[in-house]
């Protein structure tokens, strides 16, 4: 079976289920029709598919990116009509609109002419589609990622297991599992609890393991043992634990009685008492087997842990000692390395031990948090960052103390040093290294939104030469928003906006139009917006640079728990074609921020290029809009931190040095280059 997740990964699955393919004339028609929705195959691969599939392959393409939706706009002769159309009746219009809680829209009394869509208006970026054959290594692969899974990879896990009939349990048994998240991932694709738990705890590595199995098995919300999250926002509703399974808990919870394993349930134990309520553990004899962990659990003894044996020593501001200590832990070193910076200061004796204990320890710590630390140093003394804390997003001036920059470069210095000696377990690259890719390596992809391309933070799209570019989001079910401001190249001021609220007073009029404010969308047809950008901006704005688009809930629901696709096209003549044209569509996603506000990506107007951010200003509140957010502010902030991120080509070049490889300075394939690094990032 095709499914959109698989086209998303650009895979056509090879199935061996069919006798007879299609004709090459079918193959041809087909890759016709892919075409117009924004896909590339090549036909002798289609060819090998049955007609059947091949009529899947195109619906599943079209699904992708939203042709499948009914894009009918508050003003369907959008863009002429609104351009047309009187300040004061696009007011009254609306009015009428809200005071019938979105059930009335204005009837259309003047038929707005057409024409036939340019023959030169097509995608800059089609998604290449390639005849693969599924195998259970495939999965494996997948969940030994160092990264954790985004939504979208979760997805096409699901369908392949669900296409090759795959035994979960067995799978799991003979996977390398480095990532706590994805080990949760792979539990909740065992069907039954009582199995998931059998699995997960005979499989755990660490107490936070047992943990993620309680409640990937028995939390009505299994996703909390993905997330671990649990507030009056997440909620951790546990179902009821048969007493067998009750003791199987306690049993496996025993074989983690270290420090450090002691230290994980001291960090989670919040968690682990809700968790352990539906265990009733003190009814149980295996009690006394995790007598620690439970005093731990429910406060019952103070535990000093690792951390607090550092922080003693820090607090004296001893550098050595905490060195000592944490050379230890290097993970831990590495994470507490801004501060020992800062308490080093004008220390030369103190310097050149964080230096020593970090050039030993370094080496041994996981790649991914080389690179995390080595991000968090390069960019200290930006002014102003954006911090992800628990599902959210914070924007904060930041004000650290400064550092010597010759310490600063030496810790840096350091720290590539210590990914090159990690990258000597790698296998050797087998030809010449491109190393020009500016995209930075991707670390976090929890909250990735699903997309038609596979797109890192701060990857840039061309967008062609069209005259237009139209944003678009289609929903079902809720009240969202569109609207998109404008900054300079500095990205230090809002030059002008437009959305829901000044669509009768729009300064902007003859350079960009918005089709109109819905605010119901129910089933079958939802609902949509769009908005045209015009080349003709810089007459209005003439210092304009980016282009920020901004999708609002304004009902106050997080984008995760609605059905959505955005995206942007770009045209050559505004009334030429229908509103959404397939073919048109640069690119295409399902957000999946946990916000009730979400910033895809950015155009970079000059350049005309597309900057994938994929991220939100944090909010968990309705009611707001465009112009009155900070998203100028938030988007320098996520640039600034972009900008000083260690880049896929920097990565590979580390590699190419620690086996002495030829490099080469061209980007080479970005997605060779990203299948690439996420290999790499397991060692």
């Amino acid at each position: 079976m095709i499914t959109p997740a698989m086209l998303r990964r650009g895979i056509i699955p090879q199935t061996h289920t069919t006798t007879d393919g299609v004709t090459a004339a079918q193959a041809h028609t087909a890759l016709a029709e892919l075409l117009t929705v924004g896909f590339i195959a090549d036909p002798q691969e289609l060819q090998q598919l049955s007609l059947e599939e091949l009529v899947n392959l195109i619906t599943q393409a079209g699904t992708t990116i939203g042709a499948n939706r009914t894009w009918q706009p508050m003003f369907p002769g959008f863009p002429e009509q609104v351009a047309t159309m009187p300040d004061i009746e696009l007011f009254l219009t609306q009015i009428y609109h809200y005071l019938t809680y979105g059930r009335w829209r204005p009837d259309i009394e003047k038929t707005f002419e057409r024409t036939k869509l340019v023959h030169t208006d097509w995608t800059q970026n089609f998604r290449r589609l390639t005849l693969v054959e599924l195998t259970p290594q495939l999965v494996q692969d997948e969940w030994a990622k160092a990264v954790a899974l985004s939504p979208a990879d979760r997805e096409f896990l699901h369908d392949v297991i669900a296409e090759l009939g795959i035994n979960v349990p067995e799978l799991m048994a003979t996977t390398g599992f480095t990532s706590g998240d994805n080990f949760a991932v792979a539990l909740c694709e065992i069907p039954h609890p009582h199995e998931r738990l059998d699995t997960g705890l005979a499989l755990a590595r660490t107490a936070t393991d047992v943990l993620r199995t309680v409640l990937a098995a028995y939390c009505k919300e299994p996703d909390r043992a993905v997330d671990l999250l649990s507030s009056a926002e997440f909620r951790l509703d546990m179902r009821s634990i048969p007493r067998p399974q009750r003791r199987s808990i306690l049993r496996a919870l025993a074989r983690f009685t270290d420090n450090t394993n002691l230290d994980m349930v001291m960090r989670h134990k919040k968690l682990w008492r809700r968790a352990l309520r539906p265990v009733h553990p003190f009814e149980l004899p295996q009690a006394a087997e995790v007598h620690t962990h439970l005093t731990i659990i429910f406060g019952k003894t103070a535990h000093r842990t690792f951390n607090s044996q550092v922080e003693a020593a820090l607090l004296r501001n001893d550098v050595p000692a905490a060195v000592r200590l944490l050379a230890t832990n290097p993970g831990n070193l590495l994470r507490r390395v801004d501060h020992l910076m800062r308490l080093s200061r004008s220390k030369k004796p103190s310097a050149d031990a964080l230096l020593s204990a970090l050039a030993e320890a370094a080496p041994k710590a996981r790649l991914t948090t080389l690179i995390s630390c080595y991000n968090g140093i390069s960019n200290r003394d930006a002014p102003l960052k954006v911090f992800r804390i628990r599902g959210r997003n914070v924007l904060k001036e930041t004000n650290n103390p400064p550092v010597e920059s010759w310490l600063k470069s030496a810790v840096l210095d350091t720290l590539r040093a210590a990914m090159r000696q990690r990258l000597r377990a790698a296998p050797a690259p087998t030809g010449p290294v491109p190393v020009g890719s500016t995209v930075p390596v991707e670390l976090v992809r929890r909250e990735a939104s699903t997309s038609k391309l596979a797109l890192a933070r701060g990857q840039r799209l061309p967008l062609g030469d069209g005259s237009i570019m139209r944003l678009f989001v289609h929903w079902y079910g809720h009240d969202v928003d569109l609207g998109v401001c404008f900054a300079d190249a500095l990205l230090m001021e809002q030059l002008g906006y437009l959305d829901y609220t000044n669509l009768s007073s729009n300064r902007l009029k003859n350079s960009v139009l918005h089709s109109g404010d819905i605010t119901y969308a129910p089933l079958p047809d939802g609902a949509c917006e769009f908005v045209d950008i015009k080349d003709t901006i810089w007459q209005e704005l003439p210092t304009v640079r980016y282009a920020i688009p901004q999708l609002i809930s304004f009902s106050g629901d997080k984008f995760d728990d609605i059905d959505n696709v955005a995206g942007i096209m770009v045209r050559s003549q505004a009334m030429a074609g229908e509103i959404f044209e397939p073919r048109t569509v640069e690119t295409a996603m399902n957000v999946h921020v946990k916000s009730t506000s979400a910033i895809p990506f950015i155009v970079d107007l000059v350049d005309r290029e597309l900057i994938w951010l994929d991220t939100s200003l944090g909010s968990r509140m309705g009611r707001f809009n465009t112009g009155r957010s900070n998203g100028v502010q938030f988007i320098r902030a996520e640039l600034e931190t972009l900008n000083h991120m260690l880049t896929n080509g920097q990565l590979l070049a580390l590699w190419a040095a620690a086996h002495d490889a030829e490099t080469t300075p061209d980007i080479g394939d970005e997605p060779t280059n990203h299948d690439q690094v996420a290999k790499l990032l397991a060692f």
